[in-house]
């Protein structure tokens, strides 16, 4: 595939989402940042939850090169630092807990070892 159309594919897919369902206020920091775009909303905060987690992943699955640029976010804002550091082990953790859901049929909604230990994670992570 052509570079560039790969690059103009990206930027509509990243224009498509943001108005989109899929979006809270840590996926659009992520969003803001690699599209130069101020964030004027609210507190510009890293995800608290796995649920927020799963709206940033989606979003960096949608256009994977923003993923390498993640260290972006966490110059315009500090308090993400940890989490980014951490991103892969969090992946592997929304992974796993993800495929728990679909693959094994756990229904519970994000109550299972996975999910918990992934919430503990991101509050030890959090700013205080």
């Amino acid at each position: 595939m052509d570079p560039m159309l790969d690059i103009m594919e990206q930027r509509d897919r990243a224009d498509t989402w943001i108005v989109g369902p899929d979006t809270g206020v840590s996926s659009m920091i992520i969003w803001s940042v690699m599209k130069g775009v101020p964030y004027q909303q609210f507190f510009p905060s890293p995800p608290h939850d796995p649920y927020d987690f799963g709206r940033c992943y989606r979003l960096l699955e949608l256009i994977p090169s923003w993923k390498q640029r993640l260290p972006e976010v966490a110059q315009h804002y500090p308090e993400w630092g940890p989490l980014i550091e951490q991103w892969p082990r969090l992946e592997d953790m929304y992974r796993a807990a993800v495929r728990a859901v679909v693959i094994e049929g756990d229904r519970q909604g994000f109550r299972f070892r996975e999910f918990s230990e992934m919430d503990d994670l991101m509050r030890h992570l959090r700013p205080v």
